[in-house]
């Protein structure tokens, strides 16, 4: 994962992950391996500068499992955020969010 982060901010091939997105955001579910949820989430938000990035994950309907990782990545609530804060730039995001209910978690945060 790390090699991965460092290819995608080095060289910018972000679109290389359209299709991959739910195993991206599934590994942000392995609460044993904290190290693995920060890596896969900093993955996510390398690509979150990419439209085409962003309208996949849309597509992926997978934002649950980041939400979920939230209480356990404390310390990356800020990365957490701007993840959403990019992410929110479609609006079947917004929609998939709202269902979901992200404003009270964001609140509570």
């Amino acid at each position: 994962m790390s090699r991965l982060r460092t290819v995608i901010s080095l060289l910018g091939v972000e679109m290389q992950c359209i299709g991959y997105f739910k195993l991206l955001f599934y590994l942000l579910r392995i609460t044993i391996a904290p190290g693995v949820q920060q890596a896969a989430l900093e993955v996510i938000s390398l690509v979150t500068t990419n439209q085409e990035c962003v309208n996949d994950i849309a597509a992926s309907e997978v934002l649950s499992s980041l939400l979920l990782v939230i209480p356990t990545l404390a310390k990356s609530t800020e990365l957490i955020i701007q993840t959403l804060y990019a992410l929110v730039s479609n609006t079947k995001i917004v929609k998939e969010l709202m269902l979901k209910g992200t404003h009270v978690t964001i609140v509570t945060i």
